[in-house]
């Protein structure tokens, strides 16, 4: 959404290149027919720009979008959640009341796309342990859990809550 504001973009038009990988061909004829010229190279740049600019300010939370691999080691805590196949479809046809068949293959499909844009854009698997602090499986942790988890993690590591 900052991207989109910040480029003067509708929200759709970023979404489409957020997180996939699209051709140059693709983007140059959604760029005409939108009569909008924001290609995937200039959507890395802004997001690079983005995160830095807000964990320069520090207090932020960066729910995926390969912050953990543009800020590295000058983040307080990396942290990657995971969950099975199963639990994640489950968790979407609730959440979008569609079957779980369906949402098993959106499932697949987010997945190949999140790995594809990392990939890409960083020459990294996103799920390599080596590029987090902290794995929480959602399958063995009780969800609500989490924010106590990662407040503790955040304790060994001194920070202290202001």
């Amino acid at each position: 959404a900052h991207i989109a504001r910040d480029k003067a973009l509708a929200s759709e038009v970023v979404a489409q290149l957020d997180e996939r990988v699209a051709s140059k061909i693709e983007q140059w004829v959604r760029g005409m027919l939108d009569r909008r010229f924001f290609l995937q190279d200039d959507y890395h740049l802004a997001l690079l720009r983005t995160i830095r600019t807000l964990a320069s300010h520090g207090g932020v939370i960066f729910l995926g979008r390969g912050a953990n691999f543009i800020l590295a080691d000058h983040v307080d805590l990396r942290v990657r959640l995971i969950a099975s196949e199963e639990t994640r479809a489950r968790s979407l046809a609730r959440r979008r009341q569609i079957p779980e068949t369906e949402a098993l293959v959106l499932v697949r499909e987010i997945e190949e796309q999140r790995a594809a844009f990392v990939r890409r854009l960083f020459r990294a698997e996103v799920g390599d342990p080596q590029h987090y602090d902290l794995l929480l499986n959602l399958d063995r942790v009780d969800p609500q859990s989490v924010p106590d988890l990662l407040l503790f993690a955040l304790a060994q590591r001194g920070w202290a809550a202001g």
